[in-house]
């Protein structure tokens, strides 16, 4: 079965209140048995350019488990803080 990959670009505008977020995530992704990978880091273009200033990978077991982890109301409850505090992008990778 293929891994399933959380990919996110954030540019956060409010860095105080965004922690906030930012403290209460890392539970819900253990819950679904999410791992991160990549969590913040100052992404250096080398084709192309204009990424976010954080960049956030996270390996779940499946793809299912991305979405089923997304959807989960304790994930959804501090989506509002990360939409209020930030510009992000996101999607669900399906790995090989």
């Amino acid at each position: 079965m293929p891994k399933g990959y959380f990919l996110s670009e954030v540019d956060v505008a409010n860095t105080e209140a965004y922690e906030a977020y930012r403290t209460r995530v890392l539970p819900t992704v253990e819950k679904f048995g999410g791992r991160f990978l990549v969590r913040g880091g100052q992404p250096q273009a080398i084709e192309g350019g204009g990424f976010a200033n954080r960049v956030i990978v996270i390996e779940f077991d499946s793809p299912e488990q991305v979405m089923a982890w997304y959807n989960c109301s304790e994930y959804q409850a501090i989506v509002p803080i990360r939409h209020a505090n930030a510009t992000t992008r996101a999607a669900c990778l399906i790995g090989a």
